[in-house]
């Protein structure tokens, strides 16, 4: 199945999604748990970012299968995407997507559905950094020079891996 369609479904599931950092951070991590979306990551300013992924979501919003819309923060922009009528019928349609419906995926998408961006940034980059050879100490330096400003995640972070059973390939 392409993958935009797997993101398609991934966004219809989740009803909304509140940010394309918020996104990236749970593609990432399903895929960890073994959804096969098949995007690469690299490391960005908010942990692991998926040009592909940035790409597939552009398509679909082109599509007009999601719709994004902007709110101005203090920070910035934040981006909301929620699937439309379209997309619904479409992957109604759409057979093959069985990996989403697996009981292992279903509650770790139903735990992130539920977690603070910023844990997810913390959980995301310190899984990247630890599979890209970093660990112990120089892991925590790490993650506290490019990430001062999450400091307080930094334990929630953790326990999500944890709670993930992702924190043995820290």
């Amino acid at each position: 199945m392409d993958s935009v369609f797997e993101i398609a479904e991934l966004i219809r599931r989740l009803g909304k999604v509140k940010g394309r950092v918020r996104l990236q951070k749970i593609v990432y991590l399903l895929q960890q748990k073994g959804c096969q979306f098949g995007e690469d990551f690299e490391y960005g300013h908010y942990g692991p970012y998926s040009r592909t992924l940035a790409l597939e979501l552009d398509v679909l919003k082109l599509n007009k299968l999601v719709e994004e819309t902007k709110e101005k923060t203090t920070s910035g922009v934040l981006y909301t995407y929620k699937p439309n009528a379209e997309l619904e019928k479409l992957m109604l349609d759409t057979p093959g997507l069985h990996h989403l419906d697996d009981p292992d995926i279903h509650n770790t998408l139903a735990l992130l559905k539920g977690k603070d961006t910023h844990v997810l940034e913390v959980a995301s980059s310190r899984l990247f950094l630890s599979k890209n050879g970093l660990s112990g100490e120089k892991l925590d330096q790490a993650l506290e020079q490019w990430k001062p400003g999450l400091r307080k995640y930094f334990r929630d972070g953790a326990s999500l891996l944890k709670e993930l059973e992702l924190e043995k390939q820290v």
